[in-house]
């Protein structure tokens, strides 16, 4: 399936098998199911984690902003005017 590598190495490997073999062996199943394009579509599997990583807590993050509870009241700061007024 196209897409599942990283998108360079994966057409620097087929523009290479291509030179080498033609066009129909580096788009072929034979190809996509050798042992380094296997590793490179398991290796994306930790990009891909990652970002549904972040896709999850950005989710949360704006589910907490539009039911509120993710919301802080700012700080309260003392009245430094009227502190300075006392005796």
């Amino acid at each position: 399936m196209q897409g599942e590598q990283p998108y360079a190495v994966r057409t620097t490997l087929e523009r290479f098998s291509a030179c080498t073999h033609g066009l129909s062996y580096a788009r072929s199943a034979a190809f996509l199911q050798t042992g380094v394009m296997d590793t490179l579509r398991w290796l994306r599997v930790i990009d891909d984690t990652i970002f549904a990583l972040g896709a999850l807590a950005l989710g949360w993050f704006i589910l907490g902003l539009k039911t509120g509870w993710s919301l802080r009241e700012p700080p309260q700061r003392p009245d430094l005017a009227s502190a300075h007024s006392r005796p």
